[in-house]
């Protein structure tokens, strides 16, 4: 994964969105708002899933709150 490697390579702790699909199984086709927490070893740290959409964004976007943490990196705790 470009965004693990670049952790590594660059030893830097990395927080970025993404937008996912589910596209099997429980919630087939449902959208999530992302946050995604890679530690400076490139390793995964949290994937957190949007709690609560607003309004307008139900219509599309679906409610997780798995993942509702901060985590502990290199440069200290990191949540969104």
């Amino acid at each position: 994964m470009p965004l693990s490697e670049a952790a590594r390579d660059l030893k830097i702790a990395i927080g970025d969105r993404a937008n996912e699909r589910v596209d099997a199984g429980p919630g087939n086709g449902t959208l999530y708002n992302a946050l995604l927490t890679i530690q400076r070893m490139g390793g995964s740290a949290n994937h957190r899933r949007s709690s609560s959409p607003t309004y307008t964004e139900r219509l599309v976007w679906e409610m997780d709150g798995r993942g509702l943490e901060a985590v502990s990196t290199s440069v200290g705790r990191i949540g969104g």
